[in-house]
């Protein structure tokens, strides 16, 4: 999933608990926002409560004015 995506619902906490609804446990999601839309800080406060469990995650500030991260996260118990 890309974060402009959640960006232009307007629900973001809404659409990861979507997504944790319909993912079987061990299933695995690849997301991948930008800094400026969400903080990567904030998700990680709501993993737990989502059932998600990060696995690795890139920064990639290459450019000043665009800085994004992807990471991968696993639906848990």
């Amino acid at each position: 999933m890309i974060g402009s995506a959640l960006q232009e619902t307007g629900a973001y906490r809404r659409c990861f608990e979507k997504i944790s609804e319909v993912l079987k446990p061990e299933a695995q999601f690849m997301y991948m926002d930008f800094d400026k839309y969400h903080k990567k800080e904030d998700l990680f406060e709501l993993l737990p409560e989502l059932k998600f469990e990060l696995m690795h995650i890139e920064h990639f500030n290459r450019f000043s004015n665009v800085s994004f991260y992807c990471m991968k996260l696993k639906r848990v118990l």
